[in-house]
């Protein structure tokens, strides 16, 4: 991309999008499932300017940091009536847009893959283990907190809140096994109009499909719903015995788990721009609705544009990865930036001495990110 003249902001998007279209990272498909047995997506992209795109707890979209990027390019158009264009959105705002911009938007189940099932089926064993050492040990105050949880529906909130629209494709759980819905190719999005950067989806488990199926049509029917979303409906005490043998084999035998982490990449043009991004499917099992650091600048992402005034044209930026409540209050991205930049290192008594780059690395994450408080 860069030796062909593209700019750093292209470069690093096509970059994380093949990250995302790979299982092995927790990144669009193949990501972490909440706890509610969906995928939702965080990215953001910043330019040489320092102006960003991001969205987060987004589902279906194919790739999240494209997302990102066409939201980067429409806050620099203005709207009618003097209206601010928004730099940031989330949830089903976020995957309508998508959708208005002519980005591949997946059916509900088109980004899990079935090594993040397993993982989710796993850890809902595990969970209803500790819920239930939890109660044998302290049953009374179990109860208290039992009492003063809200019960969750049956059925995933957005359905009970939402409409049927011409937006949301795949409604059903038949057409969502072979229809992806792809707007025309005449779309004028810069990923939608090339098909070569996005490989069809991988081919569903239909006996998983069947199987779950068949439980949900014995418990309840639930127009619109998906297979995980179908199989949640049965109720935290599922039994992982009654999925099939190709995901259930050795479920409770499996060895740790190969979960990858949170991607990003750096760029550099021909032109001396730089850019940055980064993309992530957040920590298994978190709340639905939860926005991780990959979807906030500043935290999971930060550029230091160039000064004009500066002779060296130095800029930096900084792509972080970790547990995002822990990373945004330290506000790490844009931090690490800072003592980069400036090639400091914050002493003890609060003051700072210059140092190397690499040492002002080292330093920012011992004391400023693993002494925060």
């Amino acid at each position: 991309m860069l030796k062909n003249g593209g700019s750093a902001v292209d470069a690093v998007e096509i970059a994380i999008m093949l990250l995302e279209d790979s299982e092995i990272t927790n990144a669009g498909y193949g990501s972490n499932l909440t706890i509610d047995g969906t995928v939702e997506c965080d990215a953001t992209i910043v330019n040489h300017l320092g102006r960003s795109g991001a969205a987060g707890a987004v589902s279906q979209v194919k790739n999240p940091i494209s997302l990102a990027r066409v939201v980067l390019e429409a806050s620099t158009r203005p709207l009618t009536l003097q209206r601010v264009p928004p730099n940031f959105l989330v949830g089903q705002g976020a995957t309508n847009f998508a959708w208005e911009q002519g980005l591949i938007v997946m059916p509900h189940d088109g980004l899990i893959s079935e090594e993040a099932r397993g993982r989710w089926l796993r850890w809902q064993q595990d969970l209803e283990a500790a819920e239930l050492k939890e109660a044998q040990q302290h049953p009374a105050r179990y109860e208290r907190h039992k009492a003063s949880v809200r019960r969750p529906v049956s059925v995933n909130p957005t359905h009970l809140l939402s409409t049927p629209s011409s937006i949301r494709p795949a409604s059903s759980l038949s057409s969502s096994l072979g229809d992806t819905r792809l707007r025309d190719s005449g779309s004028s999005s810069p990923v939608g109009s090339n098909d070569t950067l996005m490989p069809p989806p991988r081919a569903r488990d239909t006996g998983y499909m069947d199987g779950i199926m068949s439980q949900t049509q014995k418990s309840s029917s639930i127009p619109g719903s998906t297979s995980l979303e179908a199989s949640h409906a049965l109720g935290p005490n599922m039994d992982v015995e009654t999925t099939p043998p190709s995901v259930a084999t050795d479920i409770h035998y499996a060895k740790m788990d190969q979960i990858s982490d949170t991607v990003g990449a750096i760029a550099v043009d021909s032109h001396g721009n730089i850019a940055a991004g980064s993309s992530s499917g957040g920590i298994g099992m978190k709340h639905s609705g939860r926005i991780g650091p990959a979807a906030l600048v500043g935290i999971g992402t930060a550029v230091i544009p160039v000064d004009p005034n500066d002779p060296d044209q130095t800029c930096v930026a900084t792509v972080t990865s970790g547990t995002g409540e822990h990373i945004a209050t330290s506000m790490a991205a844009s931090t690490c930036a800072s003592r980069v930049y400036y090639n400091q290192r914050k002493c003890e008594d609060g003051s700072f001495e210059e140092v190397t780059e690499d040492e002002a690395l080292r330093g920012m994450i011992a004391s400023e990110f693993m002494g925060n408080g």
